[in-house]
């Protein structure tokens, strides 16, 4: 079988806080304290600074700008990583059924 014939599922997008469906991110380092968190979309978030001093640069459609006051890089990316993981049981359910043709019952 060919990769063109391949009928690989496309996995359904999870709806964030603000609505947009995100299907997969990644996190660049460019250098130290410089980080990009970028999805099917482009860049979403840059991380920028140094230790006691890091702010979050949100570059999604309808953004909350930019978030100062991080102590760490560590604690930015744990903010953006729950912004991208939340997810929303209504949307979950409803990307699901489109995607096979029925409501999802899993209840977990």
């Amino acid at each position: 079988m060919s990769a063109t014939n391949s009928k690989t599922p496309t996995p359904a997008p999870l709806a964030g806080r603000h609505g947009s469906a995100v299907l997969w991110f990644t996190v660049q380092r460019r250098n130290f304290g410089h980080w990009d968190v970028c999805g099917d979309a482009g860049r979403m978030f840059a991380i920028r600074g140094e230790p006691g001093d890091v702010v979050i640069r949100d570059e999604r459609k309808g953004s909350l700008g930019i978030r100062p006051g991080f102590p760490t890089v560590e604690a930015a990316m744990a903010w953006v990583v729950g912004k991208l993981m939340t997810e929303s049981p209504n949307a979950e359910r409803s990307a699901t059924a489109g995607a096979n043709g029925a409501e999802n019952t899993n209840k977990g």
